[in-house]
């Protein structure tokens, strides 16, 4: 019954059409050519105990396929490791060859279980659906798996039929108390996230299971339990995110989320246990993920305005993020970085920072929580980027803002509490009176505005 019960529940979700269930239908012609009958969206209709599969046009709608299913022998799934997404099969009563091709992987999953039903579909599997009594088979398959194996057990573990059972078997071993089993869920999620996959990686750490999955990592079996960290109460009480700008792209708002857990993945939870594979893997993922939200940012002038104009009244947490933004920012390819500093510099980044340093003073600046440390922090990031911005703020004439923040900074290197501080003050300040790779002319007006004009009266 229970079986019988799970398989009712495929059918129903693909039953309606999905994006992940989007992909071509292609027909066997007599020339034994595959021909492109059109691009569209897969769907299972029962009625009774009768199934057929539907496959509709993406932009009309007009079903161009709608067959019985027969039986699960005439169907299979073919692809490359976790990229398993065409179903072939032969219409038992035309006796014409289709083929379906998926765009998303765990879609065809969905689509291929709900066809086949799901013992068939378990056949087929390497490794054994979590449950208490799997656990130390489970635990060993994935505990070290060879490099021509992972992406065959990343396309199982990413199934919802795999990850819900693990869940299950995780909350359950919770509740009896079943330490021997919670370590095994450990190995086993351990060896989920050395698999390197990064789209399996990501799923495990989506909103919906993220915190039972920090939860099996807390059960360290080479850790003594004083030792170990409660991640779920970490995530939960310790952690607070604070939205300074409004997002309205929920797409970028999850990213930023993702990111936290892969940093918080990498950092906290398992930086013993990685490998170098694992490790380049979730590197990777951070850095696509960081250059993703940054240019999420530097495209919407609306986000930057907002940012700017919170600056200008004097909120901490935002001057903080803009401090976040430029650190993050050297982690990201250099033209990207580029544009982003100049969206800044357009928004008069500098003019808006001249009111913290110049009230706040060297003694302020050098409180590691100071707006003004923040302040420094955030001109040298723009100077090692790139110091003709700043340069061309310090030097132009008829303002008297450029004079009012080279003295703040020349105030920080004189008189200032704090080595780090002085000293990133004098290394942006060095940057930018550095004008060896200035025309002549330029040259002679930049150090005329400096020593002549009075910037660097005190």
């Amino acid at each position: 019954r229970g079986a019988r019960s799970a398989l009712r529940a495929v059918l129903m979700d693909v039953e309606q059409a999905k994006p992940r269930h989007r992909g071509k239908l292609y027909a066997l012609s007599d020339d034994s050519a595959w021909e492109d009958t059109g691009t569209g969206f897969a769907s299972v209709a029962v009625s009774g105990d009768a199934r057929r599969l539907v496959f509709r046009e993406e932009e009309s709608g007009k079903v161009l396929h709608d067959r019985p299913i027969f039986d699960s022998s005439a169907y299979q799934l073919q692809g490359e490791g976790d990229r398993q997404t065409i179903i072939v099969w032969e219409d038992a009563e035309t006796q014409k060859d289709w083929a379906l091709s998926f765009q998303d992987a765990e879609g065809t999953a969905e689509i291929w279980e709900a066809i086949c039903g799901e013992g068939a579909a378990d056949e087929k599997r390497m490794l054994p659906l979590p449950s208490l009594a799997s656990l130390p088979d489970l635990s060993r398959k994935l505990s070290c798996v060879p490099p021509n194996l992972r992406e065959v057990l990343a396309g199982e573990c990413i199934s919802a039929k795999f990850l819900n059972g693990l869940r299950e078997t995780f909350q359950t071993a919770e509740d009896v108390c079943s330490e021997e089993a919670l370590t095994a869920i450990w190995q086993i999620t351990k060896g989920i996230f050395l698999l390197s996959n990064q789209k399996l990686t990501e799923r495990y750490l989506q909103q919906d299971v993220y915190e039972e999955i920090f939860g099996m990592l807390e059960h360290d079996g080479g850790l003594p339990a004083s030792k170990r960290i409660p991640h779920r109460q970490v995530l939960r009480g310790q952690v607070q995110f604070k939205q300074v700008l409004t997002f309205e792209d929920a797409e970028t708002l999850e990213r930023i989320h993702l990111n936290y857990r892969l940093q918080y993945l990498k950092d906290i939870a398992l930086p013993r246990l990685l490998d170098d594979a694992a490790f380049v893997s979730l590197t990777q993922m951070i850095h696509m993920n960081l250059t993703t939200i940054i240019e999420h940012l530097q495209a919407s002038s609306s986000l930057l305005e907002q940012l700017f104009n919170q600056i200008r009244q004097k909120d901490r947490q935002s001057l903080h993020f803009l401090q976040d933004v430029c650190r993050l920012a050297k982690q990201i390819a250099p033209s990207e970085r580029q544009a982003l500093h100049e969206k800044m510099s357009a928004q008069h980044m500098f003019s808006v920072l001249v009111p913290f340093l110049a009230e706040e003073g060297a003694e302020s600046a050098a409180d590691p929580e100071s707006l003004g440390h923040a302040c420094v922090e955030i001109l040298l990031l723009s100077t090692q980027n790139d110091p003709t911005h700043l340069r061309r703020f310090l030097t132009a004439e008829n303002t008297a803002e450029g004079r009012l923040l080279m003295n703040a900074l020349v105030s920080v290197v004189h008189g200032g509490d704090d080595q780090g501080v002085q000293g990133q003050a004098a290394e942006l300040l060095k940057a930018v009176m550095d004008i060896t790779a200035l025309e002549a002319r330029d040259r002679d007006a930049c150090l005329d505005t400096f020593y002549d004009n009075g910037v660097l009266d005190g």
